[in-house]
């Protein structure tokens, strides 16, 4: 940019550094063609899968109902209290274990253990009843077989006696109870498979909430080194074995916490524009295209227009598919076609496809950074602290940061 003869000196050191600064940045600017391989810091949100993001009431996705009362929000998503496990027929307390909450269908045991209690059994009480004293009993053995296991020695103060086991422990086997396999049958299928149909999604909503929010811990200590962004597409072409596959729409995003309601919201970043990045396909088509400055003049068009609509479907529809023309005549956008698979083709293709980035700041993105503070000076008339620090003495300042950084330091 120009600098405006009005400013003073130390408001032009300014300029003149960050210019310095935006030109630095592009000379070292490796263009990415596939965001499948992304580095170990950088991440994506697979919002449009439903395994990852449930269609629920507490999950907003703008992709979904673009209707909200928050033009600026494209994603907003609130904590689930999961419910507890249906208990299952008192007969079946003993039969299965639900001590973890868990998604897996519980399973009968085999076997299990029971306490039983004498009297718990009329027939034993009646025979016992028809006993006049347990102390004529001469020999265990004897007993009725009803009684078997529940009469035991009592040699309290030396005189041989005999008492009843009032409760003990029994080791009882499923196969022995087959109308316990109905009973679980029907809590299984009227009970188990609501709640787990039901919860199941809220435990998948729980989870993403869960790392959209150590992502926002990350980017409070390094917004500065990242992007975050929201992809409205995704561009696919095999050329020639090379594999590309990149979105070429993207709007800044900013992460909210609403700490009362419990709810984080990604909402568009107004001090940034759309970027509708085509710097992929240029390094993918060589000098003789003749298209080259039309996909150029294509890209600016948008890339300038403060109001482009990226929520209007059939007009991205037609960009897309102007831009996938223009590279190659069998380029098609299927943007128009919600349902379309991805795929990647010998042909350019765009889908419909949106999700979010996390991508580490490219020499573009500082450049572009360093652009924006230029302009700010411009249009304020003012230096930050730290700049009136920096360029504030002489025009030697910026020389200064130059031959240093020209020197490695």
């Amino acid at each position: 940019m120009d600098i405006s003869p009005d400013l003073n000196k130390e408001k032009k050191n300014g300029i003149k550094l960050f210019q310095y600064l935006e030109d630095l940045s592009l000379l070292d600017n490796k263009i990415r063609n596939n965001t499948k391989k992304l580095s170990a810091d950088e991440d994506f949100f697979d919002i449009e899968n439903t395994d990852f993001l449930p269609d629920i009431d507490k999950v907003f996705l703008k992709t979904r109902a673009q209707n909200t009362s928050d033009e600026d929000v494209f994603l907003s998503i609130r904590r689930y209290d999961i419910e507890k496990i249906p208990n299952p027929p008192k007969e079946l307390e003993n039969w299965i274990d639900l001590s973890t909450q868990s998604f897996i269908q519980p399973k009968l045991k085999k076997s299990c253990r029971i306490t039983v209690k004498f009297h718990d059994d009329e027939e034993r009480t009646n025979i016992l009843s028809q006993i006049p004293s347990l102390n004529e009993i001469p020999n265990l053995n004897e007993i009725p077989k009803v009684l078997k296991g529940w009469i035991t020695p009592d040699n309290k103060f030396g005189r041989k006696k005999y008492k009843i086991i009032t409760e003990r422990e029994e080791k009882i086997f499923l196969k022995d109870f087959p109308e316990l396999e109905t009973l679980y049958e029907g809590w299984i299928e009227n009970k188990w498979n609501a709640w787990r149909d039901k919860n199941s999604k809220y435990l998948l909503a729980n989870t993403a909430y869960d790392k959209f929010y150590g992502l926002r811990s990350f980017l409070k200590t390094e917004i500065d080194n990242f992007d975050l962004l929201w992809s409205h597409d995704i561009f696919t072409w095999d050329k020639n074995e090379t594999e590309l596959y990149h979105p070429t729409l993207f709007t800044p995003l900013i992460l909210e916490f609403d700490s009362e309601n419990n709810i984080i919201l990604f909402k568009k970043d107004h001090t940034k524009s759309i970027i509708f990045d085509i710097g992929f396909i240029r390094e993918a088509l060589n000098d003789s295209n003749t298209n080259l400055a039309e996909i150029d003049q294509l890209s600016e068009t948008i890339n300038s227009d403060p109001n482009f609509d990226v929520w209007n479907f059939e007009l991205l529809h037609r960009y897309l598919g102007k831009l996938t023309r223009l590279i190659s005549p069998d380029g098609i956008s299927k943007y128009n076609d919600k349902s379309s698979s991805i795929s990647i083709e010998s042909n350019p293709t765009i889908y419909n496809y949106h999700g979010i980035y996390l991508l580490k700041k490219t020499g573009k993105s500082w450049a572009e950074y360093a652009k924006k503070i230029q302009q700010d000076i411009e249009d304020n008339d003012k230096l930050t602290p730290f700049l009136e620090d920096l360029v504030g003495t002489n025009d030697s300042s910026v020389d200064q940061v130059i031959i240093e950084n020209n020197n490695g330091y």
